[in-house]
């Protein structure tokens, strides 16, 4: 079976490993493709190519298409325009390449806008108090508003990697004090990325100060397989394989109630006083997804195992507790073919 990764980011280099380090290696062909030449996520791929720069939405998914069918590719795993592709996956079906859906196509875009998580999540599972503010006239009454019992935030609704987030200090605080990296008062926040405006909504919430976790799993069809838990340190390095039963409930309604399948990574954060909140969810591996399968429990190998052959895995204990880092390592990067 050839599987396509199309345009994922560098961690797909770290699922395929996983892959290939299985006890019982799929019986696959793994194939990846990216804009760049030099992308290090080649050097797990057993075929290579480039993809083309500066198409449209449109485009792009006519050419996956035509490439699928010329590269005789079995299963997409969409990284790049993921929401498109699986919008379009009758048409793939059609030619006899399959599109494996993290979530369905009505659903899947939404998944990205963390107001409509907040909103449609279940009822009693523990997010920040937030608002959302989507004329620049609301943003100070917003932060004045959430700053009645808690520090305020700034993040956009949609984004990958904490990008955009930032805490609010007043103007007082910033005349009187050098900032942290990740501190903006209004006035600079507004400098840097300009007035709030129907198409550049942004979330104001309640800063959460505590641990943060990120929740890894193998799904199929709303159902958790397998999940890994890491706890994030407040400053340095090193993160913690954990269990925490709240964390646990929580993603496993998460995945229900959206009907994910596939590698999924939710995020949690303490509040004030020690609860973890929901921050959001991917629906994609994760960057620390190495890190979780220190664990001894090889999410990539059951995710694909469960959604392209149907088979079920045996999951092992988790080796709870133990602290695990990443470090880089050098490869040889074979020469991609140029689309």
């Amino acid at each position: 079976m050839r599987v396509w990764f199309n345009r994922h980011f560098s961690v797909v280099a770290r699922v395929a490993h996983q892959l290939r380090n299985s006890n019982n290696p799929l019986p696959i062909e793994i194939v990846i493709s990216h804009r760049h030449f030099d992308f290090v996520g080649y050097a797990m791929s057993d075929i290579a190519f480039t993809e083309p720069a500066d198409l449209s939405v449109e485009a792009y998914v006519d050419w996956m298409l035509e490439k699928a069918v010329a590269e005789k590719i079995d299963v997409i795993i969409p990284g790049h325009e993921a929401s498109a592709i699986v919008a379009a996956a009758p048409r793939f079906r059609e030619r006899g390449v399959r599109v494996l859906e993290a979530a369905t196509a009505e659903v899947l875009p939404l998944l990205h806008r963390k107001q409509w998580v907040y909103d449609n999540a279940p009822a009693d599972l523990h997010r920040p108090v937030w608002e959302l503010v989507t004329e620049d006239e609301q943003l100070d009454a917003a932060v004045a508003r959430i700053e009645q019992t808690d520090n305020a935030c700034l993040k956009p609704t949609v984004g990958v990697y904490g990008h955009g987030y930032h805490r609010i200090a007043s103007a007082a605080v910033a005349e009187q004090r050098e900032l942290a990296k990740d501190e903006l008062s209004l006035a600079q926040w507004r400098g840097r990325y300009g007035a709030v405006r129907p198409g550049k909504p942004q979330m104001v919430m309640a800063h959460l100060p505590g641990n943060e976790y990120s929740v890894d799993m193998a799904c199929k069809d709303g159902a958790v397989l397998a999940m890994v838990q890491r706890r994030k340190p407040l400053a340095g390095n090193g993160q913690r394989l954990v269990e925490h039963p709240e964390i646990s409930q929580g993603s496993r309604q998460l995945v229900e109630k959206f009907g994910l399948s596939g590698l999924i990574n939710i995020q949690f954060k303490e509040d004030k006083n020690g609860r973890p909140a929901l921050l959001e969810i991917n629906p994609r591996a994760s960057g620390g997804i190495g890190m979780s399968c220190l664990s001894g429990i090889n999410l990539p190998d059951i995710a694909l195992r469960a959604c392209l052959f149907g088979e079920s895995s045996v999951v092992p204990p988790a080796r709870l507790g133990m602290r695990v880092g990443e470090m880089s390592l050098a490869v040889e990067l074979p020469e991609p073919r140029i689309s």
